[in-house]
């Protein structure tokens, strides 16, 4: 029975050990999936929210440039229009265009509003959720001013169709200035998402150095803390029993 007992007893030491080891890469593994997923929420945000923002923002950009160089375009034909009559169809091409991209820029604004709108409800930080808010918002002002520089194109347009280039002409100014300043906003924005884009991307590749770190320093803990724990069962349950059981059966 007492053999039994020690055997029993070696046998749950013996467990004890395989217990501690279990539990040490359980630890191991469960703070790497924690930093894992910490890493896997920074990446989701700057390839699903922060880069399609950013890209929406400089297609706006570009076609809006396509809308001021058209309106240029237009402005130029229709001042030759008096004197050479295929400046006429040169007009009503730049015209065509740039309304095309008016509505597509019309468009844009909307869906990437949608967007900011929806990322800031989904965001994984109140400081991701503030700047695509302030985003959001900053749409808002952008549609407005983009529907007053149409509106207003659109009425120099119909000057010069009507022959009254000369007005047309005094709206010019102002059309410009509604214009650059559109322009400067869109860059202003662009320029921030790609700033705010660059610090996640940094965030998250520290965020993986950190993890990385971490995952080495507790499994070199929990190794160090196993291997003594077994080193001590071993000698209490196994090299001591044994020496012992060696010793008695020495004696005469």
């Amino acid at each position: 029975r007492t053999a039994t007992k020690r055997s029993l007893s070696i046998g749950a030491k013996i467990m004890g050990v395989v217990t501690v080891c279990l539990a040490g890469l359980v630890v191991v593994a469960t703070i790497g999936l924690w930093q894992m997923n910490r890493i896997g929420v920074l990446i989701d945000g700057v390839a699903y929210k922060d880069i399609p923002l950013t890209s929406a923002v400089s297609q706006i950009t570009i076609h809006q440039l396509e809308q001021s160089i058209n309106l240029e375009r237009a402005l130029r034909a229709g001042v030759m229009m008096a004197e050479h009559a295929e400046a006429k169809d040169e007009f009503n091409d730049a015209r065509s265009t740039f309304e095309k991209y008016a509505q597509k820029v019309d468009q844009e604004i909307v869906d990437a509003r949608t967007l900011a709108k929806e990322f800031a409800g989904s965001a994984h930080s109140e400081e991701m959720s503030a700047e695509f808010r302030k985003v959001y918002e900053a749409f808002k002002t952008i549609a407005a001013e983009h529907k007053s520089y149409d509106e207003h194109a659109l009425e120099a347009f119909a000057l010069v169709e009507a022959g009254d280039l000369a007005q047309a002409m005094t709206m010019q100014p102002g059309i410009k200035a509604e214009e650059e300043k559109l322009n400067h906003e869109l860059e202003v924005l662009v320029q921030e998402l790609e700033a705010f884009t660059l610090d996640a991307a940094r965030m998250a590749l520290q965020a993986e150095k950190s993890a990385l770190w971490s995952i080495l320093a507790i499994s070199a803990v929990v190794f160090v803390v196993s291997l003594g724990f077994a080193a001590i069962l071993t000698r209490r349950a196994i090299t001591r029993p044994l020496a012992s059981s060696a010793s008695t059966l020495t004696k005469p």
